[in-house]
């Protein structure tokens, strides 16, 4: 299934003015076509794939404010930005990544 942005803006809106809970975009795709799906009598279980915060331009279309906020991501963009650039192979990904796993 699919969802465009009106029915995921409109998903997001309606879960959290019946449930009080923030949906972030993605995971309203997944609700919104779960919800197309199943019969609305039937409990209904969906795993959130993101923090809210990362979308805030979308929750205050959504709910008409910002309530989407994260400590750790609002500290991020007082960081400066790092960046390594790597030969296309996998053998230079896997030496850059294994000695930085945990």
């Amino acid at each position: 299934g699919a969802a465009d942005t009106a029915a995921c803006l409109a998903t997001i809106r309606q879960i959290y003015t019946t449930h009080g809970y923030l949906l972030d975009p993605h995971s309203a795709v997944g609700v919104r076509v779960a919800q197309s799906f199943l019969d609305p009598e039937e409990p209904m279980i969906c795993l959130a794939t993101a923090h809210p915060a990362k979308f805030s331009s979308a929750i205050q279309q959504a709910i008409g404010r910002d309530l989407a906020r994260h400590e750790l991501l609002e500290n991020l963009t007082s960081l400066p930005t790092r960046r390594t650039l790597l030969p296309a192979t996998v053998s230079a990904l896997r030496s850059f990544m294994e000695p930085r796993m945990l």
